[in-house]
């Protein structure tokens, strides 16, 4: 259930009227819908991306002819959402320690792009090409790296704050610090173990990331 979904959920004793009760219920349904909608559009966009750059199978990117989307990255985002549910309904223990790292893992992540706008300045011959609006300077000191510092500083407030020192407060949950940093940092042995399966068949992945994307 979504955030706002939840606070119309409590809302409903609030109401004594059966009209309005029944209206509530159908927002919560249909922002659940929309929202589990996008999350399958950003998702498969990401294993779309990631099969574009050979870091997985090219079946991952091809679109299906009749229907008009990378059909075998929806059926993988198929399967995983059906083992996560079966983990919601089933799985207390396990879906606790998953679903808990979600906030972490993506303010991380965040933190790291924040990072990259502070810095891109510095990488002259990608900062030099990027877009005007990019190169936007106040007063000598590029746009994008005051962007990306206030943006860091949030989320590092965020991660203090609304994660960190509530989990101190009520006892660290030392799986969860596992999973969390296992989640986040799996991407780099995944990466150069692909890397040097790739060379090995002459195409250099880091090519692929030596200038910014369109996108």
């Amino acid at each position: 259930m979504t955030p706002f979904g939840s606070v119309l959920d409590l809302a409903v004793p609030l109401f004594g009227n059966p009209g309005l009760i029944a209206i509530v219920f159908i927002v919560i349904v249909v922002a659940d819908f929309f929202s589990g909608a996008l999350a399958l559009l950003v998702i498969s966009r990401k294993l779309f991306a990631w099969s574009f750059d050979r870091l997985i199978p090219s079946k991952f990117s091809e679109v299906s002819a009749r229907f008009g989307v990378p059909i075998y990255s929806l059926i993988t985002i198929g399967i995983i959402a059906e083992v996560y549910t079966f983990l919601f309904i089933y799985g207390h223990l396990i879906f606790t320690i998953i679903n808990g790292v979600g906030v972490i893992k993506a303010a991380l992540t965040l933190g790291v792009g924040c990072v990259s706008c502070m810095f891109l300045p510095l990488r002259k011959h990608l900062f030099n090409v990027a877009p005007p609006f990019v190169r936007k300077t106040m007063r000598s000191v590029p746009v994008i790296s005051l962007i990306g510092g206030v943006a860091f500083v949030g989320i590092v407030g965020l991660l203090l704050f609304g994660q960190i020192i509530p989990a101190f407060d009520r006892g660290l949950n030392t799986a969860r610090v596992a999973a969390t940093f296992l989640l986040f940092f799996a991407g780099l042995p995944f990466y150069y173990i692909v890397k040097r399966y790739r060379r090995r068949q002459g195409i250099e992945l880091e090519l692929e990331y030596a200038q910014i994307p369109p996108e």
